[in-house]
Parts: C-alpha cells; structure tokens; sequence
C-alpha cells in the first residue's frame, strides 16, 4: 500500500506484511509509485484493476479501497515521519480520503483472517482491523515527516 521509494526501501518497513499485498504485475505497474486516492473521470472503456491517469499522481483501486486504507494508516501509525518528505507521496490531505475509504469500506472476515494469520507469523496485529473506530481518534498527522 505504501511504495517503498517512499520509504527508502528500510528493511522494517519493507518486510512488514500488514501494508503488503499480492496483485497482479499489470495492475502494479499501472499504479507505479502513486499513492491511492480519489480520481476523477474514470473511463467506461479501461480494463484495469484500479484507474489512475498519469497526470494525476494518485491511483484509484476498485475494490479493497477499505483494506489499503486500513494498511497505509497502520504504515502512519508503525512508522511515524517515513512518509512526507518526498514529492508526490501521501500526504496530510490524503487522510480524509483515507479514513473515508476505511468508514466505507469496513473490515471483512478475509481482512480478520489475514491480520491473525500476520500476527502468527510477525508478532503484531493492525489494529484497524481489531477495532475500526480507533481510526478516528488518531491523529495521524504526527506519522508524516517535515
């Protein structure tokens, strides 16, 4: 959910399989680097995963918009000032986008199964997963760097 160029590719960050996701190479490469967001005028004809054209630096998913919500919050949380350094990465104003993509899109029995299978293996859990509401109590602003 969060590209490591903006995160430096740090070992931590890159491993933790809480904002990690299998996709298909087409639609990974159509996203690049840009970070999920909202994107106006979606074609009726594109035959991709998600939409995002190139002169808009944010790339819209359509389905799981909840889950990579909940993961780049996490990312916030876990690894507070990675983010917000760099050009065109996620930014202040992306987390009303982001919290109302997690309000919208809740956490299902997949998304509970996957957070207990990662906490077997890494040893913690997303907690916007474990208890949505905690989401908007958070002041996420402290987790984005200069």
């Amino acid at each position: 959910s969060v590209a490591q160029f903006f995160f430096d590719g740090s070992k931590v960050p890159k491993g933790d399989l809480h904002h990690l996701f299998a996709c298909e190479r087409d639609s990974n490469c159509l996203r690049g680097c840009r970070p999920y967001g909202d994107v106006e005028k979606v074609p009726a004809n594109r035959k991709k995963d998600g939409w995002g054209p190139k002169e808009v630096n944010r790339f819209e998913p359509d389905a799981g918009k909840g889950a990579v919500a909940r993961a780049t919050l996490y990312f916030l949380l876990r690894y507070p000032g990675e983010l917000g350094d760099k050009p065109d990465e996620y930014t202040k104003k992306d987390l009303e986008i982001l919290l109302r993509w997690h309000r919208e899109d809740p956490p299902g029995l997949y998304e509970r199964h996957r957070n207990q299978a990662i906490a077997e293996m890494q040893g913690n859990r997303n907690p916007f997963i474990d208890h949505p509401g905690w989401a908007d109590k958070i002041d996420f602003t402290a987790g984005f760097g200069p």
